[in-house]
């Protein structure tokens, strides 16, 4: 199954990965085309891997999204991504940034997902994955295209990313070794 299925939007020009740290842009076609400190004059939009300050994220977001369209015609579709356990405010903050940037319409996937479709991830197996960026660390059990599970852990400038990542796969291998938990994820497979 492939993460574009049909019944999903057109795909989108851009991929944006606003970051605690750093904020990435793909386009379609030529790869990484921006990468920068997610800051504006000092001041952080983002925080804990979610945007607390729409207005700085998009006026962060803004000249990336410009310098990334082709041609300069139109307002670019973008894809973007959101920590798994993003709360819909959370995610409606994202969207409101970047549609203020300048994108036409935003789609926001968790991080682990969008992380498995950008290391070209065998979406038919079941898999563990870690996303660990500055301000959260996200483990998904994915399969078939999309999570099963997942397991988050936030905080700015996480000091040390490895314990954070360990405990994450600890607590996940915890739940799922339990024999009711597998026999919930077989049946949701």
């Amino acid at each position: 199954m492939s993460f574009w299925s049909p019944g999903r939007a057109a795909k989108p020009s851009l991929a944006v990965d606003l970051g605690t740290a750093f904020t990435r842009v793909w386009a379609r076609g030529r790869g990484l085309v921006s990468e920068t400190p997610s800051r504006v004059r000092d001041a952080r939009p983002l925080r804990g891997g979610v945007v607390v300050d729409v207005e700085r994220a998009a006026q962060l977001l803004e000249p990336l999204l410009w310098r990334a369209r082709r041609f300069g015609w139109g307002r670019p579709a973008v894809l973007a991504c959101a920590p798994s356990d993003a709360s819909p405010q959370e995610v409606e903050r994202l969207r409101a940034s970047l549609c203020r940037a300048g994108a036409a319409n935003v789609r926001v996937e968790p991080e682990p997902l969008a992380a498995a479709v950008g290391a070209g991830v065998d979406p038919g197996h079941a898999q563990l994955l870690a996303d660990v960026g500055a301000g959260v660390a996200d483990v998904a059990l994915l399969r078939g295209g999309r999570i099963l599970r997942s397991w988050a852990l936030r905080g700015d400038g996480l000091a040390d990313r490895s314990a954070a990542v360990a405990d994450l796969l600890r607590r996940a291998w915890r739940e799922l070794s339990r024999a009711e938990s597998c026999e919930a994820l077989r049946a949701t497979c």
